[in-house]
């Protein structure tokens, strides 16, 4: 089994200007990063609050949280049109993310190092 120190040392953190989460090619891209990484950060996500959910279904294999520059009134969106952040962590990786604030995200890694050699 392993540890969460192995774990640790070969984690693989990437972060990616996505240009719009909705885009296809970088769908396609962020698909390729999910296989090899277990963090990623996103840039420019361009997600409405109210669709900030989505971060947790684009992949399953991954708990996903974000932040959002607008949001989305009657069909009017407010705010700027362009931005947003968002993180990826894999559900297999000790710790957990936490939103302190709307606009706001914290991420905290709990590691044991009693089993590091």
């Amino acid at each position: 089994m392993e540890t969460q120190a192995n774990v640790l040392r070969r984690l693989k953190i990437v972060s990616y200007n996505c240009n719009s989460i909705s885009n296809p090619e970088s769908l396609a891209v962020l698909g390729e990063l999910c296989k090899d990484s277990d963090i990623i950060f996103l840039q420019e996500t361009f997600l409405p609050k109210q669709e900030l959910e989505r971060l947790s279904s684009i992949p399953p294999q991954f708990h996903g949280m974000g932040v959002s520059p607008t949001y989305l009134s009657a069909g009017i969106i407010e705010g700027r049109p362009y931005g947003g952040l968002a993180v990826l962590w894999r559900k297999t990786l000790p710790g957990e993310l936490k939103q302190a604030k709307e606009w706001l995200m914290l991420s905290n890694l709990v590691v044991d190092w009693s089993d590091a050699v």
